[in-house]
C-alpha cells in the first residue's frame, strides 16, 4: 500500500528565539572596543525600492531613524580602501549630508558610521553608529565577521517579524531556487505536489512577481533565501 502524503503544513514553532533588536544588542555589546553604541537594519520593502528601518538597538532608535525612511538609498562613496560590503563614514562626510544624517548624529553623540551591505541581499544593510572618529581595517573586519556570524539567527528573526513569507513558503521557494521540481520538493518535504504549488503561488502573489523564477530572484535580493 502506498504511503499517503499530507499537505505541506507550517512547521511547529520552536521555543522563542531572540528578536532582531535583541540580536543587534548582542552585536553592539561585542563591538564596544570600537565604541559602537547603536545598530540598525534597513531593508528594501517588498513592494517598494526605498529602504526603511526594520530593526534597531537600543530601544527608541527605531522611532528616531524612522524619519529617514526613504532617504537611505543615495550612493555613499567609501572613505577607506576596503571593498564593499564594508564602508565607514565620518559625520562630516558630504555624502552623509545628502541623507540628512550629520545633525542627528551630532545630537546623539555619534562621530562615525559603519555601513555593512549583506552580500546575499543588496537590499539589506546594517548601520553601526559609533562615537569613534574613525576605524582601522582590522576593526571593520571584526564588525563584518561579528555580523555575519549571527546572520542566520538575524535572518530568521527578521523574516518572522516582517512576516513576508511563512517558513513553509520559504522552504518551497528555496527548493525551487535550488532547481527542484514541485514533485521533488514534495518528496523532500514529505507533502503533496499540490501543496507545494499552492505555497509557490502564494509566494508569487506576496512578492509581486510574474513567476517562480522571478520570485526567487526577488527573494534573494531581499535576503529571504
Amino acid at each position: 500500500m502506498s504511503q499517503r502524503l499530507a499537505p505541506c503544513r507550517e512547521p511547529t514553532s520552536p521555543a522563542a528565539e531572540p528578536g532582531a533588536s535583541a540580536l543587534l544588542g548582542t552585536l553592539v555589546a561585542g563591538l564596544r572596543a570600537s565604541r559602537i553604541a547603536s545598530a540598525a537594519i534597513v531593508a528594501t520593502d517588498v513592494h517598494s525600492p526605498s529602504k526603511t528601518v526594520v530593526a534597531a538597538y537600543p530601544a527608541g532608535l527605531h522611532a528616531q531613524l524612522g524619519s529617514f525612511d526613504g532617504r537611505m538609498d543615495e550612493p555613499l562613496e567609501r572613505q577607506n580602501e576596503l571593498p564593499p560590503p564594508v564602508q565607514w563614514h565620518r559625520r562630516s562626510d558630504p555624502q552623509l549630508a545628502m541623507l540628512g544624517w550629520p545633525k542627528w548624529m551630532l545630537k546623539n553623540g555619534y562621530n562615525s558610521l559603519i555601513r555593512i551591505r549583506f552580500p546575499m541581499g543588496v537590499a539589506i544593510e546594517c548601520l553601526l553608529f559609533s562615537m569613534a572618529d574613525g576605524f582601522e581595517s582590522e576593526q571593520l573586519g571584526v564588525a563584518l565577521w561579528a555580523l555575519m556570524s549571527m546572520w542566520d539567527q538575524l535572518k530568521t528573526a527578521l523574516l518572522a517579524e516582517r512576516a513576508i513569507l511563512t517558513p513553509r513558503e520559504v522552504d518551497c521557494l528555496q527548493a525551487a531556487f535550488d532547481g527542484l521540481t514541485a514533485v521533488q520538493t514534495a518528496k523532500k518535504l514529505g507533502c503533496t505536489e499540490r501543496s507545494v504549488r499552492m505555497h509557490l503561488s502564494h509566494v508569487i502573489a506576496k512578492l509581486g512577481a510574474p513567476n517562480t523564477i522571478a520570485a526567487a530572484r526577488r527573494a534573494q535580493m531581499l535576503g529571504i533565501i
